[in-house]
């Protein structure tokens, strides 16, 4: 087999999904050969991810911006011929993508054989109700489609029928084989937050708002802050008091080093929001898991997909107060603490990204077996 995968973006990139997408088409580039695409490529992206290319995946820039003009049409007019050449031969050829406009493009007009599988990770035409036809169709068109959530596959079946071959497959974590246990006498003080600040729903004005609420304890916030979260009054206080520490934008090679040396992630999704709430498979939450971390998180169908209270201290979601208390209750239990954590690391090697490639790859071989 071999995976064309199109990536209509510039990496290195400070966007999640990329950290996804390369980890992605190395996993799977371990087992077959797999051709990636991204639109730019600056300095060694694999270094900056903390991965070694695979024998084989094949890398090719093919540039989607010129000067100012971005011409998605034109990116993928380039991604169908080098299918239509990869598809000379007995090797079946898949083209995946996570795009929704170059899965359509691509769909109405597949090259030679090649099959065409979209990765779903939300529905945009919930924020964007003018491309509800073109997304319709690729539900009804690809040859298969790869949900990352439980949530999002019945939200697609149900409101758009589909009957399109599917699967669902959860986001990814490097397994580290340094992993060292937290010392269960020390006494931790300090939470940490992993992400983004651009999403609402992302809860990090709750998480603010619980840790004023709790004196002595210290947070960590790894990522890019938006200006409307520095100037709320919670993030001042704590600022002024000492209580916060802002480690900013982080390399994904090194946000592993540093969770080393933490005990206790936060993650305080809100439930407003069905991205939150159903779609979303968080790869913060892995990667506190694969870091050996005692994890508070919010109660949702999405957390729920890949912890139980068995790895993870679940709260009401958008609660301050909750939030708190379960913060409370992890610093001040190390015998919780450590039991989550331990169990929390050992189901994290079930969602490493070469179990997720193994996923993939099943399916993809199931949809051929149909074709013949």
């Amino acid at each position: 087999m071999r995976i064309i995968y199109p990536y209509p973006e510039d990496l290195p990139s400070r966007n999640a999904r990329s950290v996804q997408a390369l980890n992605t088409v190395c996993a799977l580039g371990e087992c077959v050969e797999v051709h990636f695409f991204p639109a730019g490529i600056k300095g060694d992206i694999f270094g900056f991810y903390g991965l070694r290319k695979p024998r084989g995946l094949v890398v090719e820039e093919v540039r989607r911006r010129w000067g100012p003009f971005t011409w998605t049409g034109r990116y993928a007019g380039k991604i169908r011929n080098r299918a239509g050449i990869l598809s000379r031969g007995n090797l079946p050829v898949v083209i995946y993508t996570r795009h929704i406009k170059i899965a359509h493009l691509l769909a109405k007009s597949r090259p030679g054989n090649a099959a065409v599988v979209y990765e779903v990770h939300e529905i945009f035409s919930e924020k964007k109700p003018g491309i509800a036809g073109l997304e319709s169709y690729v539900f009804e068109h690809a040859d298969g489609l790869v949900f990352i959530s439980r949530g999002l596959e019945e939200a697609i079946t149900k409101g758009f029928g589909n009957k399109t071959p599917h699967c669902v497959v959860p986001s990814g974590v490097a397994i580290r084989h340094d992993h060292r246990i937290k010392d269960d006498e020390k006494p931790w003080k300090e939470v940490f937050y992993v992400g983004s600040s651009r999403y609402e729903w992302k809860g990090i004005e709750v998480l603010l708002e619980a840790v004023a609420r709790l004196e002595g304890i210290k947070l960590n916030i790894i990522g890019d802050l938006e200006s409307r979260i520095t100037q709320l009054h919670t993030f001042r206080l704590l600022e002024k008091k000492g209580r916060i520490n802002v480690w900013g934008y982080i390399p994904p090679a090194s946000v592993p080093r540093v969770l080393q040396e933490a005990a206790i992630g936060v993650l305080p999704t809100s439930d407003d929001r069905l991205i939150g709430r159903k779609f979303t498979s968080p790869l913060k939450l892995l990667e506190y898991m694969a870091a050996g971390m005692a994890v508070v998180a919010s109660d949702l169908p999405s957390t729920r997909e890949i912890v139980s209270e068995k790895e993870a201290l679940l709260v009401a979601p958008g609660d301050p107060v909750a939030l708190a208390s379960g913060i409370e209750r992890i610093v001040s239990d190390p015998e919780l603490r450590s039991r989550l954590a331990r169990n929390a690391f050992k189901k994290a090697g079930a969602f490493s990204w070469e179990k997720r490639a193994e996923k993939i790859l099943a399916f993809l071989n199931e949809l051929f077996m149909k074709r013949l």
